[in-house]
């Protein structure tokens, strides 16, 4: 049995794409944006992992 999300039954993947560019790959300047250091990247990931997400697409 594989233990790779994608390759699960789901036809239809979801996922986080370009998490790891400050401000959400958004050119803007918002305050309180996410800059996205190692320890902010390793979070979104944790997030995404629990929240049951099959793929992290960094840019």
């Amino acid at each position: 049995m594989p233990t790779n999300p994608l390759f699960n039954d789901n036809r239809m993947k979801l996922g986080i794409i370009a998490m790891n560019c400050s401000h959400g790959s958004t050119i803007t300047t918002a305050e309180n944006t996410w800059e996205m250091t190692w320890p902010d990247t390793r979070e979104v990931a944790v997030m995404a992992d629990r929240a049951g997400l099959e793929v992290l697409l960094p840019v």
